[in-house]
């Protein structure tokens, strides 16, 4: 079966979750059931870091996102703030912390979110992996347009979105 067969049945099969629009600026986190369904409330993390703490920040994964899917919305994040979320994203993925599966990551910040769908496994973000997918959903979607990049091998996305629309589908 191809990949993109793959993430159409994945799609087909999922439900995606809408990131409230009135949510303060910071990390947040929610977990999903095996169908696909939100679980409570979405879980107030930590404020948005600045510098990152950490002395070194731990080795990326140094291989390219084997067959990403970018896939492309018509639709504009305020750069600036997509900025702010994804810097803190990647000063979190440093520290190496791993989120269970069917779980949803974000960076809120203004109105727009970085974030990680991880949908199988424990599974953590890591620097070079989100700068990978900036870059590609950059040259596919537009700098400043919304995107998301499938990684079937590892069974998670990264993306840029507004706050107040569908993640995860």
């Amino acid at each position: 079966m191809k990949p993109s067969t793959l993430l159409l049945a994945f799609v087909a099969t999922s439900h995606a979750y809408i990131v409230p629009a009135s949510l303060p600026d910071g990390q947040y986190t929610i977990s999903f059931d095996a169908n696909g369904n939100a679980i409570g409330e979405p879980r107030f993390v930590q404020e948005l870091g600045g510098v990152n703490a950490t002395a070194h920040a731990l080795e990326g994964r140094q291989t390219s996102l084997p067959g990403p899917t970018i896939n492309c919305r018509d639709r504009r994040v305020t750069r600036g703030d997509y900025d702010n979320a994804v810097a803190s994203m990647k000063n979190e993925c440093d520290k190496g912390i791993y989120y269970n599966a069917r779980t949803a990551v974000w960076w809120t910040s203004g109105s727009a979110i970085a974030y990680l769908c991880n949908y199988d496994n424990s599974n953590r973000c890591w620097r070079g992996e989100v700068e990978q997918a900036a870059n590609l959903v950059d040259a596919n979607c537009g700098r400043s347009n919304i995107g998301w990049v499938y990684i079937d091998a590892y069974k998670k996305s990264y993306g840029r979105e507004n706050s107040g629309v569908n993640i995860c589908f």
